[in-house]
Parts: C-alpha cells; sequence; structure tokens
C-alpha cells in the first residue's frame, strides 16, 4: 500500500493518540502528546468515554461509507451543477486514472481516517484491563468486545474499498512504530484475522449504555456473519445471521416489521390511505425496532453530518444547492415495482404500481416521501432529493438488512425457495412445513438445520410474519402473478433467479444506505463475473460501467 508509513505518520499527528486521560485519548481535535506508558484504562468511568470518544470517531466515515457505498452503484446520482470534483470523480470511476501528484487528493480516497479509528481501538483493547473483577464479574470485557467490534466493522470496510489492509494490532505510538514493516493483507486473508479475533465475544453482553436509545453497538454476530458471507462460507454466514435473528445471545430477536398497508377505497379505483408506522420513523427513532447499528452523534459537541448536507435541498434564488439525488433507475426501481391488494371479502387480488418504500405518502397522507421525495424550486421545477437520512443518524445495520443476508447465504446452500421465502411471506414453522410455499427438500425434514429453526418465534410473531418485499408491496404472499419464483428446470437456475431478486430488493430497501456498490461487487465475486454489477451501473452511467468491467476499478488507490 503506497505510502503507507505517511498515512500512519498523519494519523499519529492528527488524532492525538498520546493521552493524558481517556476523555483526551478519543478527541479528535488534541495535539497533546504524552509518554506511551501512560493511561491505563481501569475504571468503568474511563471506558465508557474512550468507547464514545471511539464512536464520534467513527462517525467521521458517515459521509465516505455512503458515498463511496452509492455513488459508484445505480441508485445515487450527481446533481450536475453542484456536484464538486471529488463527487465527480467518485461517481465517473476516475479515481484509478487520475494522477493527484499534482493536487489535493480527492477527499473521500484518504486512508488516514480508516487507521485513526483502527489505531484508537487498538490502543482501548492494549490499554484496558480486562482482568478486573467487581461482583464476580469481568466489568470491562463488555466494552472491550463492543471496541473490537468497531475495529472488524472498519477493517472489513478498509479491505473492501482499497482491495488491501495493514492489519495491525497493536497502536502506532512512537516513529519507530511508524517505521516498521506492515504486511498487505487481502479481503480472505483479513476475514480470517476478524473472525478469529471476534468470534469469542459474540454472546458476550452489550454495557447497558451502548444498546439504551441513543446507543447502539456492533453486533458481533453481524459481522461474522458478513465476513463468512465475503468467504463464500454460507454456512457458518447463514448459521451466524440466525443466532442474531432468534436473540442467542446478549441481542434481542429481530422480526421485520410491517411498516405500510394501503387501505384500499371502497371503489377500489386507485391507491388509498396509508396505515401503520410512518416509515421514516426508522430512521429518526433509534428504538423504532429496525435500526440496528447507527452513525449517531455519541457526545455532546456534534460532528457535522455532511452527507444530509450533500443531499439536502437548500435553495438560493432558482437553484436547489445540492449535490447528491435519487438516480432515475432507483426512483423507477420503486415506482415500477407491483403493489398488491388483496380484498378479503371477495378473495380478490388487485395490482397496481408502486412500492411505498420509494416517494408514496405514508403516515396520515403526509406529503412526506419515504426514501426520497420531490420538491418544486422557485422557477417550478420539479426536484427529486433524498431525505432518507435523519440529522443524526446514518444507518449501518438494519433488521431487513440482516434478513436479505441471511436468505443470500441460505439461498447459496441449495435453498432457492427458502429464500424466495424470505422475501414473498417471511419463515416461521409454519411456512417452513407448507409444501406451497417452499420445497420441503430444502428444508430437511427431521434433518433441518439449525439456522432454519424458527421455534423460538412467539404465537404473537407467527401470526405477524411478513416477507421484506410485503413491507412496501403489500399482500404479495397473496400475488400468483407477479411475484413468484416459477417453475425452473435446473436449482442453478432457481438459484440464480433468487439471488437476482435479492438484489432487486436490495435497492428497494435498502437504498442510499451505503451498502449497494459492495453488494454488488459481492454478487459480482460469486458469479466470476461483473456483469450482475455492471448491468445494473449502466442503467445510470454507461461510461462508469464499462470501467467496471475491470477489476482494478472495483478498488480505491491508496495515496
Amino acid at each position: 500500500m503506497k505510502n503507507i508509513h505517511k498515512i500512519f505518520a498523519s494519523v499519529v499527528l492528527v488524532c492525538g493518540i498520546f493521552f493524558s486521560s481517556c476523555s483526551d485519548m478519543l478527541d479528535v481535535d488534541t495535539n497533546r502528546y504524552k509518554g506511551v506508558d501512560d493511561g491505563r484504562i481501569d475504571s468503568p468511568s474511563d471506558t465508557v468515554s474512550t468507547v464514545l470518544g471511539i464512536l464520534k470517531q467513527l462517525r467521521l466515515l458517515n459521509d465516505r461509507y455512503i458515498v463511496l457505498g452509492e455513488l459508484r452503484a445505480d441508485l445515487m446520482d450527481i446533481v450536475t451543477e453542484n456536484a464538486d470534483q471529488d463527487l465527480r470523480e467518485i461517481y465517473n470511476i476516475d479515481y484509478q486514472d487520475i494522477d493527484y501528484s499534482g493536487r489535493e487528493r480527492n477527499a473521500y480516497l484518504t486512508l488516514e481516517e480508516y487507521y485513526s479509528v483502527i489505531n484508537n481501538c487498538n490502543l482501548f483493547i492494549n490499554k484496558v484491563d480486562t482482568t478486573l473483577m467487581v461482583g464476580g464479574r469481568r466489568i470491562l470485557l463488555q466494552e472491550y468486545a463492543v471496541v473490537k467490534g468497531i475495529r472488524a466493522w472498519t477493517y472489513l470496510q478498509l479491505v473492501l474499498n482499497y482491495g488491501k489492509a495493514c492489519y495491525i494490532t497493536e497502536p502506532i505510538l512512537t516513529v519507530e512504530d511508524m517505521n516498521k514493516y506492515y504486511k498487505e493483507s487481502d479481503l480472505q486473508e483479513i476475514a480470517d484475522l476478524l473472525i478469529k479475533d471476534i468470534a469469542p465475544y459474540e454472546f458476550l453482553e452489550y454495557p447497558a449504555y451502548i444498546v439504551s436509545d441513543r446507543y447502539q453497538v456492533f453486533p458481533i454476530s453481524f459481522l461474522l456473519g458478513d465476513l463468512y458471507l465475503w468467504k463464500q462460507d454460507y454456512e457458518n454466514a447463514a448459521l451466524h445471521y440466525h443466532n442474531l435473528i432468534s436473540g442467542k445471545g446478549p441481542a434481542r430477536r429481530l422480526v421485520p416489521s410491517d411498516r405500510f398497508r394501503w387501505l384500499l377505497d371502497p371503489e377500489g379505483a386507485e391507491l388509498g390511505s396509508v396505515y401503520t408506522n410512518s416509515w421514516s420513523s426508522i430512521f429518526s427513532n433509534p428504538t423504532s425496532g429496525d435500526a440496528y447499528t447507527l452513525m449517531k452523534d455519541y457526545i455532546d459537541r456534534p460532528v457535522s453530518n455532511r452527507i444530509r448536507d450533500l443531499v439536502e435541498v437548500k435553495r438560493t434564488g432558482t437553484s436547489a444547492q445540492y449535490k447528491l439525488a435519487p438516480s432515475k433507475v432507483a426512483m423507477d426501481n420503486w415506482s415500477n415495482s407491483p403493489y398488491t391488494f388483496y380484498i378479503e371479502a371477495s378473495k380478490t387480488v388487485l395490482n397496481r404500481l408502486g412500492d411505498l418504500r420509494g416517494k408514496i405518502t405514508h403516515y396520515n397522507n403526509s406529503p412526506s416521501g419515504a426514501s426520497y421525495n420531490v420538491a418544486v424550486s422557485e422557477a417550478g421545477d420539479t426536484i427529486p432529493y433524498i431525505n432518507k437520512y435523519d440529522q443524526n443518524t446514518g444507518f449501518l445495520y438494519r433488521v431487513p438488512t440482516l434478513y436479505l443476508r441471511f436468505a443470500e447465504a441460505i439461498n447459496q446452500l441449495g435453498k432457492p425457495s427458502v429464500a424466495f421465502a424470505v422475501l414473498k411471506y417471511g419463515l416461521n414453522e409454519n411456512i417452513l412445513a407448507d409444501p406451497k410455499r417452499v420445497n420441503l427438500d430444502e428444508v430437511g425434514g427431521e434433518n433441518k438445520p439449525s439456522y432454519l429453526d424458527f421455534r423460538f418465534l412467539t404465537q404473537n410473531e407467527v401470526d405477524n410474519t411478513i416477507g421484506i418485499h410485503a413491507r412496501g408491496s403489500g399482500s404479495v404472499e397473496q400475488d400468483t402473478l407477479n411475484y413468484i419464483l416459477g417453475v425452473l428446470t435446473e436449482k442453478t437456475d432457481s438459484i440464480n433467479r433468487v439471488e437476482e431478486l435479492i438484489l432487486d430488493e436490495l435497492a428497494l430497501e435498502t437504498a442510499f444506505e451505503g451498502n449497494r456498490f459492495h453488494d454488488l461487487m459481492r454478487f459480482a465475486i460469486r458469479r466470476g463475473s461483473p456483469e450482475i454489477m455492471t448491468t445494473r451501473v449502466a442503467k445510470k452511467n454507461p461510461s462508469a460501467a464499462s470501467k467496471l468491467e475491470e477489476e482494478k476499478y472495483w478498488y480505491l488507490p491508496s495515496y
């Protein structure tokens, strides 16, 4: 990795990792340097302040997580007259072809912020006293596990974006440390190292302040599932995702909620009123039950939410001064998706167009959209804009994301009908025993794998089981025309068909959340061809798609 020693020098100088107290340790503005042996972390108050400091620093990665994860893919566009050069380079996949020696580096390509988070995690992990006992319990071990989870997530982002990373577990504290040789590792090597590092802490209880309504944790089960998914070890991926779904260990049980239902007017003519919870509450209320891990302002002095600044419509004269917008591809995905009404009294199925997770009024007919909305400029022009980001939050993990990745894993295990059931019906013991909904041979009967055990659901949860697609497209469980798997001759064809449906569902459910490019990349790696990525990006930006035919353009340059 180019100039890694300069990167480490910047990490030390910018982030002030020499510290005299834990509150100073992670103040991203500090430039105070103290002795290497100072600052043993051996009290609960110290661990709280340092963990919150790490979370604040992690927050600085939020805008690049979303920009790099979305702008290179198919669902986010640039507003041409407003977007700056850095955003244009990301959008057009130009970053590998530019000589940055004569100009300031693209702000979204820098490595320092990732290694700053990692270095501070390393410092905490190496300084915290996990042997401290109170009431027979190792009271600082919980924060230790939380920080290991943060470090694992940051390493995964680093290696996914750059293709390689220097895996370092000791803090860089001195010039001598900076000048050591650090081996570069690829995704598979990093994944193996991270799995070994975090697996022992999968079922450790979380600190209470981390899982309150203001703080969310990086769930080890989710991280392990993702790491195994990238390794194409689908059974272990499914097992760890199921651990989180079923509430094994410290996590609450995670069940998709019914976020939308349209009420049909008496004439059955058009889409009528919306009832049930507002979609926007998912993104503004961490206790909505749908969010799991947030990028949030964790301490009193907030970090500027740059991603909100990039997408928010701010009118100056007749212009809307914003830089990122929903692509036409994304808007068409929602508007062209069938919505299914089922009228119980007459056993009638009616189909309309429009997935409610796009721009559909959602709560008491309020004009606010779900994932995006349309404003009208002073000149009378319509302006589509993204409104999925709350002022203080960015979303890393949500419950539907978990289920879709779980479906991805079990589909690759040769269970396409079960994976499709995740989308159309949801999963419970009744559905898994219904030959009209799943292929019972895939379930396994008495040999059913543990990751298909849904006996943990309460009767109320069974009664309210819902497929992920139904969250925005109505009673799809009654749709026998549009949303069907169909009969395919070869199982491989069924697996590929469901894979495409999962990728489409990720676009409908998780657009603009930072996942899209790496989702496309993961599917392309599995297929052994960039086509599944390039055909989607080409709908938005054909020139960028042609570059993505070469794998080197999947990764960012390290300067």
